[in-house]
């Protein structure tokens, strides 16, 4: 009736709009993965600096014994 089926959006600001709209959640894109690799070196250094306090604390209480 009005040319046939769509096909599809072409510029690129259509191209973009498409792509937004099927935007379900986050998880997966760059920013996340990035921010998720931030936390993790984060929550690892927090490990090892905590190990490190323990270890001072009990060498100054071994060492005062």
């Amino acid at each position: 009736m009005h040319g046939g089926t769509s096909t599809g959006p072409r510029t690129p600001e259509g191209l973009e709009r498409c792509r937004q709209a099927n935007w379900k959640h986050g998880r997966y894109s760059a920013t996340a993965i990035d921010q998720g690799r931030k936390v993790r070196e984060m929550l690892h250094q927090m490990r090892i600096d905590h190990l490190q306090l323990l270890e001072e604390m009990n060498g100054g209480l071994n060492n005062s014994g």
